[in-house]
């Protein structure tokens, strides 16, 4: 779901001749002064501690490095940033003040920025105590709203849409609905057994234009490593599973990424929990794309439909592995969930590894380690609920230190 670039960071050289960049310079904590001497572009350089330097050469393009949880430097990647960045001085700054007085020192060289880690993988480091508000910027593409919008109505769909559904068909049994909500009852019992024979899919609700919007957010692309013959029936082990499963979700249970393009004759089947589909209309929505009942009985059935062509995606860890979703951690739960593997053998199913880069990565968990007093309330939680309940924080739509929003590697709350 991410490329992370492990490159060394360049040596932070500043090119003053380069005639689309300039350069600003702040010597205090609370207020950064911005000197350009450009119309078009204007960067600023703070040598304050707390607060972030950027230095730029191209107003069109540039990378963020973080040499430190609370201080980063945007590299320009550019090719003729890049020429310039060769053959430039280094450039001198002066040194901060202290104690609210002038700085009374020299001119101080720049130090070269550190090799680090991507900054992704540090993302999710306290903020600043002088900033605890990031807020993101007032004018952005309108691309770029649509596809928060769309994330943000994926988050609300599996927080609160299925609760949402109970609660309008009990009000409509009580209302002046009360007979289409009878004969919607008396229908779902006919159709109990349908999230076990195969759901009901949706080409119409695959396809819709909304999931090309929520793939371009993180963004989220499908990697064929090989192909696949669609005379045969496969499971696919998806791993890790994530908080969410945005990665799952996004594959195989729309046609955003093309996987009907990479797998011609194949139909993917999402295979999640049975107690989603005991809540109506909200199991409809989600058959529509392709989930199913993650049963076993379920299983069976796709894996002994004649002519092959079916594909039962099972996130191998399950519910209780996104208790272990922690930025930078893998932890893949499979003792005890060989099951799916005997199934596999008496059907003649092939088994497909499925690796989602950066899953893990979207989610600040609250941390919760193995005998900690949270995860023994969450497991308690999942004996009653059967789901297991991970309590994590999200970004905003307005400003990235809370909200509803996921934090994938491109977002602007981990430059």
């Amino acid at each position: 779901m991410s490329h992370r670039c492990l490159h060394k960071p360049p040596t932070l050289h500043v090119p003053l001749h380069e005639p689309q960049c300039c350069t600003g310079v702040c010597t205090s904590c609370k207020l950064c002064t911005n000197i350009c001497t450009s119309p078009q572009h204007r960067t600023s350089a703070c040598t304050s501690p707390k607060c972030r330097t950027r230095v730029c050469t191209s107003p069109k393009l540039c990378t963020d490095i973080c040499t430190s949880p609370r201080r980063c430097t945007c590299i320009c990647t550019s090719p003729s940033a890049a020429q310039a960045f060769a053959q430039a001085p280094t450039v001198t700054q002066p040194s901060p003040p202290r104690g609210g007085q002038g700085s009374g020192a020299g001119p101080a060289p720049l130090k070269p920025a550190a090799p680090s880690s991507p900054p992704f993988l540090r993302s999710h480091d306290p903020p600043s105590p002088a900033m605890p508000l990031h807020f993101a910027p007032l004018r952005l593409p309108l691309r770029r709203r649509l596809q928060t919008a769309a994330v943000l109505q994926w988050v609300c769909s599996f927080l609160a849409l299925g609760q949402l559904c109970a609660v309008l068909f009990a009000l409509a049994l009580r209302g002046s609905l009360w007979l289409p909500a009878l004969l919607y009852g008396l229908w779902l019992l006919a159709d109990r057994d349908t999230p076990r024979r195969g759901g009901r899919r949706s080409a119409w609700v695959r396809g819709w234009p909304l999931w090309t919007y929520f793939r371009d957010y993180f963004p989220i692309s499908l990697v064929r490593t090989t192909e696949l013959d669609p005379r045969r029936n496969y499971i696919f082990g998806f791993h890790p599973h994530g908080v969410l499963a945005a990665g799952a979700f996004a594959n195989f249970c729309t046609e955003a990424t093309g996987f009907g393009v990479l797998f011609p004759g194949l139909r993917p089947h999402l295979l999640t929990l049975p107690c989603w589909f005991r809540l109506p209309l909200f199991r409809d929505y989600m058959m529509s794309g392709g989930l199913v009942s993650s049963e076993k009985s379920s299983l069976e059935y796709l894996l002994s439909r004649e002519g092959g062509g079916q594909v039962a995606v099972i996130a191998l860890g399950g519910p209780p592995e996104s208790l272990d979703a922690h930025p930078g951690a893998l932890t893949l739960q499979l003792l005890g969930r060989k099951g799916f593997v005997r199934i596999a053998l008496e059907h003649g199913a092939s088994l497909v590894p499925v690796f989602s880069f950066g899953e893990n990565e979207l989610f600040r968990q609250i941390p919760n380690p193995p005998g900690s007093g949270l995860r023994q309330f969450q497991l308690r939680l999942q004996r009653i609920w059967g789901w297991p309940s991970p309590f994590f924080t999200l970004g905003g739509v307005f400003q990235y230190s809370f909200g509803l929003l996921p934090f994938p590697p491109t977002h602007p709350h981990r430059r």
